[in-house]
């Protein structure tokens, strides 16, 4: 074989070597190892190419929800976020802004029908200024929806809100809720990141 032969097949067997390099998956391995193998045959003085182990890629062996497993699992955040709940009304009804920040993560978001307040600190003013301007006794939620991606869960359903007005009468505010609570790997378990609420439209008198 000349020389000028030989530096080609030399040249290609160098790049062959690249692509074995390069290659990210199993089959494109094994086809750049073909390629090697074929280029041997040219010159058999050529140096085989020993073709490694697989790689192991995180997909292959990850074990995504299955449909009952991901509804199990949005049922179980749904019933933890009852208590959540409970705790963040009852805050808002005495008042307690202390608790209501530690609700809340520090850049969280509140959305009360047209207003937005940005950040824990005027998220937990805002509630508590709302609750106490309507004279609100009790505010429950029923959850409806629960999804998640990754560790943050988006809740969304009705709301009934108990307000105590002269004379001792009590009205009834109903609306939807949505909001996006993280999951913590500590106490106190979720951070809520996003609460909108939104009252019903007034009914129409006929």
């Amino acid at each position: 074989m000349n020389r000028r032969m030989r530096s080609a097949v030399t040249l290609g067997t160098l790049c062959v070597v690249a692509v074995i390099t390069a290659c990210t998956s199993r089959e494109d391995a094994a086809n750049a190892a073909n390629a090697a193998n074929a280029a041997r045959k040219v010159d058999p003085n050529l140096p085989a190419v020993v073709q490694g182990p697989p790689i192991i890629i995180p997909s292959d062996t990850a074990r995504p929800d299955t449909m009952p497993d991901y509804r199990q699992r949005m049922s179980d955040a749904a019933r933890e976020l009852i208590p959540q709940y409970s705790v963040l009304g009852a805050a808002a009804v005495f008042g307690d802004r202390r608790m209501l920040v530690s609700i809340y993560s520090p850049g969280a978001m509140l959305r009360l029908g047209d207003s937005t307040f940005t950040g824990g600190v005027r998220a937990a003013a805002a509630l508590v200024d709302l609750f106490r301007r309507s004279s609100v006794n009790e505010m429950v939620r029923q959850s409806r929806s629960t999804n998640a991606i990754d560790s943050v869960y988006t809740d969304s359903g009705a709301y009934l809100m108990a307000s105590k007005r002269g004379g001792g009468e009590t009205a009834l505010e109903r609306g939807t809720f949505v909001s996006k609570w993280r999951k913590l790997a500590k106490d106190p378990g979720w951070a809520l990141e996003y609460d909108e609420i939104t009252p019903d439209p007034p009914a129409t008198k006929r």
